[in-house]
């Protein structure tokens, strides 16, 4: 963890004082602001470097000599692949979602539960919320293509096994696209999923005229139908 200034005044604490720092340290924990504020100067004036740095990750203010803090951050480095099933990050993210609402929930966290708000931050957790969305949206775009492709296609061709075939046809062609996706080594995108949608409209026109070619031939038997 980088960034956390209660680890850092801990240990600062258990360096200059290994006997009765834990003493200091639950009165801190029960709003002990003075002993705090005696802490973070001590450990400030011995490493300035680490004060500066402590700027990036809190930010508070002096009112009527309290500190009151408006923001602080927690940077978290994590062993796990980034490039994991989205599905295996979206439980990841919820974990750590639900450990941060237990830890608010616990402590002098609880009693500023009101005012006091966190929350989990990750670019890869929102990517992986990104490619569930656009999975989502996919397939549901799909099936509605599809769906509205057959009621056009039976409509067209007067014939629902003919619309069915054809409706069929469509369906093979859309997973044929979809399989050169992987096949390529491309990754499913914002163009990928919208390509993706179009497909079922641009192939049904050139289906639903193999339809009505087949279903208007003057001849009966299939064989012939084909041919012409």
């Amino acid at each position: 963890v980088q960034g956390c200034f209660p680890r850092d005044i801990q240990r600062f604490m258990k360096q200059n004082n290994p006997s009765g720092w834990k003493a200091k340290w639950n009165s801190i924990l029960d709003g002990n602001v003075t002993e705090f504020q005696r802490q973070y100067s001590s450990l400030a004036a011995q490493d300035p470097k680490w004060a500066r740095e402590l700027e990036l990750f809190t930010y508070a203010e002096n009112v009527n000599d309290r500190i009151l803090w408006r923001f602080l951050r927690a940077q978290v480095t994590l062993t796990s692949n980034s490039n994991m099933e989205h599905t295996d990050g979206l439980k990841l993210a919820q974990k750590w979602e639900d450990w941060l609402s237990t830890e608010l929930g616990q402590g002098s966290c609880a009693s500023v539960s009101n005012t006091f708000y966190g929350f989990v931050s990750a670019k890869d957790f929102a990517q992986f919320r990104v490619v569930e969305t656009l999975l989502s949206e996919m397939r549901q775009g799909i099936a509605v293509s599809l769906t509205v492709a057959l009621v056009v296609l039976v409509l067209v061709t007067g014939n629902i096994i003919i619309g069915v075939f054809a409706a069929f046809t469509i369906t093979m062609i859309v997973l044929w696209v979809m399989a050169m996706i992987p096949t390529c080594g491309w990754e499913l995108g914002i163009v990928e999923n919208i390509v993706l949608v179009m497909v079922p409209g641009l192939s049904v026109d050139f289906t639903a005229h193999l339809a009505e070619a087949y279903n208007q031939a003057k001849y009966e038997d299939r064989e012939h139908r084909i041919v012409h």
